[in-house]
């Protein structure tokens, strides 16, 4: 078991503070950059002072007394006094005060606070959200400029949230009045955890303006009274493959929650698979775990018991360093990780201690002070009076490689090189000369001493915690020659400075070994993602890498300047949470307000979508500042329209369709309807005007621009929401009828939505309207949709007594066609009529006519309907034809060659009987009878009943339709000669003798007819010498 010596005065593998003397040799300026450096074991760690004491704040700030939490990635301090120190009498009110501070120690904003609401938990999101926990259940949510965030939008960011347990308002955990009482908590980078006394989790997923945020509860079954909580740690752990967890973590993460409990033991909360308690790690602690702490990706779990410090990885929990002995059983007040490769301890009146993977320590001393330590991704910040504020990290690997005394690395030969040639020192060219005479090796520079580096060169991780895939230093991958592995750690050494004077120092040396590049290296050269991470186009060849570096370098030094406070390094802005790299730093400023310095960033880096972001922040800001008040809508809009112009003439790339619907939305949430609807004006977008038209409750407005969007999808969109959300019919009335074209789109989309059970909403509308012709045109298309026979004839009544009722005035506007009704197919096909078309009245759009087609087709069902019962057939025989097609089906069905299977009960006689009745109920003119019946006798085979039809009476279609119906169904000559005998005109008889090769007749046809064209017509196709020297002699006569 490794242990802590029992007093901090000695007995380390290293001296506190005393700089390393494992190197006797080497250039002056790497012993000055080792003096900064703190062997833990063989891995150096550096500390160093981004802002001195004394800070701003800290001069009139006790930290013993209040309540410190700060944001990871370089973010502010939130300070609270706390409530359990008492109140120094007169002192009340600058006491009552929350208080958050730049890393520089300048006061960014403060808040009233309540001193007797204890605090249980205090702790920052990832979006730098502040979050407060009160043990009455009370979340109070705070920006980093100290503004309370408007806890209605909370709640409608939660209140559709598809788990039961989520209803209740995320400020509120508990309902008024109730005895409960939260007795552990913890923020974490989306949301927090808060532990009640009953033993349930209130867990919050998600930030303040997430629509997707949820509140959900689990009860923890494995606690009681008995067994109470000690400790809790949440992780978020990534879903496949590795990424970065924890405080970086994201939403697609799998969320786990640890608690500690006073029997030793261990609990899992997992949000899909419930509980789960850990009996290996019980077996392992020594006593009830009182404090735990998650490393940054959440892969590794910190725990200290009884004065022990163990450590677990996350997959399965199996131990991996430890127990160490800490000397004390006092719980440390700050336990964090610096980066993934050690554990920084604090202790007041003992300092800080640094444990490394293997068991190493390092003592820093701070005599008894006030300290907090915030954990980073790749370090740790201190914030101490006498110190200010401090980071300590792990020495980048590119920047031990270059310092190393007695290196030979190719980055260490390429900076002595660049130093030599600064300074007139011809050893410059002798070591150039030896890069290039090195042979290549895999990745460029090599890992320095001491366990592998972590990729684009930050701070590493050994082994013993690191995954594989994060031990390469090259950042590149690939083959590299030694000279662009030299080149590359000094780019990766120059993001890793801090001091200015040292980047330019290595960005010199990365120059100066750019020019011994010969054009194929270049060709080949391999840019480092890692280094060009959110730099948008830079990075696709060395000199962009070069270019991106050096404007990643002055961005991110002048945002360490004390005027803006974020001490932020190259691996925390690739890692800056969910949206990561350079959205999530102008997030950061645009919450600060720092509008100037993120649009200059936007530039600087040419960064194009974000420049939107900032430009429409810069507007809602300006439309809730203080000033605004003191401006009318028109100038307020003048005023941000100005600055968007200016914005598009000086960067012509600008995209100009900017949405200025955000901005829109801010004015109507502060009243300013007005100003809002003429930012509208200016959006490019129809869809999102309209959507925050139809929010704001300017209907009329909405209707209009969606109609004029020529857009299908916006305009019905508006139309469906005004149907659903307007107080009456009377209103959605009136604003329809401003819009005519409006009715015709809901005209033609609810004709398409009929159903037999439904008429849809636009048939109230039609009655409501008085358009009766429209009312009944749905009834009408309803009853076709029937299966029931009764139904539809019932449907046609109704529909014809509306039309009944409409006034007398022709309705151009309305169509007087119906889609055919489905299953209108003839009883027999092969027997079945085409489809015959109807004579229409001239005034086919009146109300009158649609009045008598549609009583007429309602006559015409019920006699279809009657006639399939007389014949006791259950088969559609005559329902959904027209009164032609029936009358054909009736005279067929008279025929004595169908089958018996299809014969009808009633005699042939009753069925011809029937279709003249048919015919005289309908008024079927004379003549469409009698092509009806001699088309339906002459395909049913009835030639003896066609006989006599023909005898009956003066034919009122002539006798040439018998003789075609013949002809078609290939009767014999001598019959169809006998109806062609009694056509009237010799023209149709000629044609029909010719068409029946009756040569003779056709001949003396045309002798009559004086053709002689038809005449040599039939010469030529008759074959019969002997009538060809008749028609000879015919012809002659002719002359």
């Amino acid at each position: 078991m490794l242990s802590f010596p029992s007093t901090f005065s000695f007995h380390f593998r290293w001296s506190m503070g005393a700089p390393s003397s494992l190197h006797g040799l080497g250039a002056e300026n790497d012993e000055e950059e080792e003096e900064g450096w703190h062997l833990l074991g063989d891995v150096p760690f550096r500390k160093w002072t981004c802002y001195p004491a004394p800070l701003p704040c800290l001069e009139s700030l006790n930290l013993d007394e209040h309540i410190v939490v700060g944001a990871a990635h370089g973010g502010p301090f939130a300070v609270m006094r706390d409530a359990k120190n008492g109140v120094v009498l007169g002192s009340e009110r600058p006491s009552s005060y929350l208080r958050i501070y730049s890393s520089a120690g300048l006061l960014l904003g403060q808040a009233p606070w309540d001193l007797g609401s204890k605090v249980v938990c205090m702790g920052w999101t990832e979006s730098e959200a502040l979050v407060v926990i009160s043990e009455a259940g009370h979340v109070h949510w705070y920006t980093v400029l100290g503004e309370s965030m408007d806890a209605e939008a909370l709640e409608n960011s939660i209140r559709n949230a598809p788990n039961e347990k989520g209803r209740k308002c995320a400020t509120q955990l508990f309902v008024e009045g109730s005895p409960r009482r939260v007795i552990e908590a913890q923020v974490w980078a989306c949301g927090y955890v808060a532990l009640s006394d009953d033993f349930t989790l209130h867990v919050y997923d998600g930030s303040i303006s997430d629509p997707d945020s949820r509140l959900y509860r689990l009860s923890v079954t494995l606690l009681s009274g008995r067994r109470s909580p000690t400790s809790m740690a949440v992780l978020t752990l990534p879903v496949g493959g590795e990424g970065v967890g924890g405080q970086g973590g994201s939403r697609t993460g799998a969320l786990q929650i640890l608690l500690g409990t006073s029997d030793n033991a261990l609990v899992m909360v997992d949000g899909q698979s419930g509980l789960c308690e850990l009996p290996a790690l019980q077996a392992s602690l020594p006593g009830p775990v009182v404090k735990m702490r998650a490393s940054p990706d959440s892969r590794f779990l910190a725990c200290f018991a009884e004065g022990l410090l163990t450590v677990y990885a996350t997959g399965n929990y199996s131990k991996v360093l430890g127990p160490f002995d800490a000397g004390t059983s006092q719980v440390p007040e700050a336990m964090v990780w610096c980066g993934k490769d050690a554990l920084a301890m604090y202790w007041r009146g003992m300092g800080l201690g640094l444990v490394g993977p293997y068991g190493d320590f390092y003592h820093f001393p701070y005599a008894g002070e006030a300290m907090v330590v915030v954990q980073e991704v790749d370090s740790c910040r201190l914030w101490t009076e006498s110190g200010g504020c401090e980071i300590l990290q792990r020495v980048p690997t590119a920047t031990e490689a270059i310092h190393r005394i007695g290196s030979t690395e190719p980055a260490a030969m390429l900076y002595d090189a660049a130093e030599a040639f600064q300074q007139g020192d011809p050893t410059a060219d002798e070591n150039i000369r030896a890069i290039l005479a090195s042979p290549p090796t895999p990745g460029g520079t090599g890992p320095a001493k001491g366990g592998g580096a972590i990729t684009s060169g930050m701070p590493s991780s050994p082994s013993h915690f690191s995954s594989p895939s994060l031990s390469s230093s090259s950042g590149g991958g690939g083959n590299k020659s030694p000279l662009q592995g030299a080149i590359h750690a000094c780019l990766r050494a120059a993001l890793g400075a801090w001091d200015v004077g040292k980047q330019k120092r290595y960005l010199q040396a990365a120059a100066y070994g750019k020019g011994f590049e010969d054009e194929e290296e270049q060709k080949q050269w391999q840019p480092s993602s890692s280094i060009d991470a959110g730099d948008g186009d830079m990075g696709r060849n060395k000199a962009d890498e070069f270019v991106g570096v050096c404007r990643k370098l002055r961005v991110l030094n002048h945002l360490r300047r004390p005027a803006v406070g974020i001490p932020t390094t190259a691996w925390q802005l690739a890692q800056g949470g969910r949206e990561g790299g350079w959205a999530a730093l102008l997030n950061r400023l645009l919450l600060r307000r720092l509008y100037f310095l993120a649009w200059k960033v936007c530039e600087y880096l040419r960064l194009g979508p974000e420049k939107e972001t900032v430009l429409v922040r810069w507007a809602c800001a300006l439309i809730l500042s203080p000033q605004a008040v003191h401006l009318s809508d028109r100038e307020l809009c003048d005023q941000i329209r100005r600055r968007f112009q200016a914005a598009f003439a000086k960067d012509p790339s600008f995209p100009p369709a900017l949405s200025y619907a955000p901005i829109a939305r801010t004015a109507d949430q502060v009243r300013r309807r007005g100003l809002a609807t003429l930012l509208l004006d200016y959006d490019s977008s129809a869809s999102s005007q309209v959507d925050l038209l139809l929010e704001m409750g300017e209907f009329k407005l909405a209707l209009g621009k969606a109609l004029r969007s020529n857009n299908l999808d916006v305009a019905y969109r508006a139309l469906f929401f005004l149907e659903a959300h307007k107080a009456s019919q009377e209103a959605f009335l009136a604003l329809l009828a401003s819009h005519p074209s409006s009715l015709r789109l809901l005209r033609v989309y609810y004709r398409s939505r009929l159903t037999k059970e439904s008429r849809t909403p636009w048939f109230n509308v039609s009655l409501a309207r008085g358009d009766l012709m429209e009312a009944g045109t749905l009834v009408a298309f309803q009853a076709y949709a029937q299966d029931s026979h009764p139904r539809r004839i019932e449907l046609l009544r109704e529909a014809a007594r509306l039309f009944g009722h409409q006034g007398k005035q022709p309705l151009s506007s309305i169509s007087s066609t119906a889609s055919s009704p489905a299953g209108t197919s003839s009883f027999m096909p092969s027997l079945a009529m085409p489809s015959v078309a109807a004579t229409v009245a001239p005034n086919t759009t009146s109300p009158s006519f649609f009045h008598r087609v549609t009583e007429e087709q309602a006559d015409l069902l019920e006699v279809q309907a009657a006639l399939e019962r007389r014949l006791g057939k259950n088969e559609n025989v005559f329902v959904g034809l027209s009164v032609s097609e029936t009358i054909y089906n009736l005279i067929v069905l008279a025929s004595d060659a169908l089958p018996s299977s299809l014969s009808p009960s009633l005699p042939p006689s009753m069925l011809l009987a029937e279709a003249a009745r048919v015919a005289k109920k309908f008024k079927v003119p004379d003549k469409r009878f009698w092509h009806v019946k001699i088309n339906a006798l002459a395909a049913s085979g009835q030639f003896e009943n066609l006989k006599a039809f023909a005898s009956e009476k003066k034919s009122p279609v002539g006798y040439k339709p018998f003789a075609q119906a013949c002809i078609k169904h290939k009767q014999p000559s001598g019959v169809v000669e006998t109806y062609i005998d009694r056509v009237a005109s010799h023209e149709d008889r000629f044609d029909l003798y010719v068409e029946v090769r009756l040569w003779q007749k056709a001949a003396e046809a045309a002798f009559r007819l004086k053709d002689v064209l038809r005449l040599r017509q039939v010469q030529a196709n008759c074959m019969m010498p002997g009538l060809q020297r008749s028609i000879d002699d015919l012809i002659a006569k002719l002359g």
